[in-house]
């Protein structure tokens, strides 16, 4: 990729040669690595069970969707946790943030034979509305 580098006092501009576009520089293989990065993870402490939505890449995600294949339940049966707002949207999760939500104790869930596979499909969309899966 060549670029064109304009200097002004303490700021460099860089901007795309003439022939090229802002989205194909965009296309370029070091874009992926500064993308949103939305995960999913189930973490057992102290024989609790919890449930962890991360945004593990370099840029902000938008309009974040969190879809189950099963609900569960936490909180002694009593409340849907796949169905909490932090996962049916939230409007804007910036790099590193990560939310962290009690689910049950680890005897109380299985004991209830609550799903032990569970998969997630999380939508999202980065600033320039670019949708990711």
């Amino acid at each position: 990729m060549v670029t064109a580098r304009t200097k002004t006092a303490n700021r460099v501009t860089v901007r795309p040669k003439r022939n090229q576009t802002a989205v194909a520089m965009l296309d370029s293989p070091l874009s992926a690595v500064r993308r949103p990065e939305i995960i999913l993870d189930f973490q057992a402490d102290q024989a609790l069970l919890y449930v962890v939505l991360k945004n593990i890449g370099a840029r902000s995600a938008y309009r974040v969707i969190t879809k189950f294949d099963n609900s569960f339940r936490g909180l002694g049966g009593k409340k849907c946790i796949s169905t909490l707002q932090l996962f049916r949207y939230l409007l804007f999760m910036p790099p590193g943030k990560e939310f962290v939500q009690l689910v049950d104790s680890l005897g109380a869930y299985f004991g209830r034979r609550e799903p032990s596979r569970i998969t997630a499909t999380i939508t999202y969309e980065d600033r320039e509305g670019r949708k990711f899966e």
